[in-house]
């Protein structure tokens, strides 16, 4: 469940089983582009939208019911042994965590709506995203080096920005790419 290859992030509403917390999709609701990716989690009943930036992606989330949202943390799965993780809830509206195995990953997310203190749920961290509100947006920096230099990359290349305007640099960096 890596999305955009940067963090195992996976909304999710209702009640979580640890050991089966995949969602099923049909690719008749999928699409991708360059700098986007879109697909529906049957299971939970959400909508997903992804795009990103060198160091940060941007999460848009339309869950069919405003209640019991979550987002769910596999920080214990990598392609190599991971020996620690965690995650935790920074402010009302903002969380942080880390993976360490062979590579190190540090993240700093910050969420449209507020989120409650970080639950283990086997070992899966879950994250409740509190509220009624449908939509959701997370934008979350990622860095090598600390929590403190990923929150650090957030605000530099989101600050003031919402998803449609990332999505909008990330098509308009491919398209000046191909036309070169």
């Amino acid at each position: 469940h890596w999305i955009l290859c940067h963090a195992p992030f996976l909304p999710a509403a209702g009640e979580i089983d640890s050991k089966d917390y995949g969602s099923p999709f049909s690719h008749e609701n999928e699409s991708a582009r360059p700098g986007y990716y879109q697909v529906y989690l049957e299971k939970y009943g959400v909508d997903v939208e992804l795009t990103t930036t060198p160091r940060c992606a941007v999460h848009r989330y339309t869950y069919d019911k405003g209640q019991d949202k979550k987002l769910i943390l596999d920080l214990s799965r990598s392609n190599v042994n991971v020996w620690d993780w965690n995650a935790k809830k920074e402010s009302d509206h903002s969380f942080s965590g880390r993976q360490l195995a062979n590579g190190r990953i540090y993240f700093y997310g910050e969420s449209s709506v507020p989120v409650g203190d970080v639950e283990k749920v086997g070992m899966l961290e879950v994250l409740p995203l509190l509220g009624n509100d449908r939509n959701v947006e997370l934008k979350i920096g990622f860095s090598f080096v600390s929590v403190e230099n990923a929150k650090a990359n957030l605000e530099k290349e989101l600050s003031g920005k919402g998803f449609d305007d990332v999505y909008a640099e990330a098509r308009h960096t491919f398209l000046v790419a191909e036309t070169g």
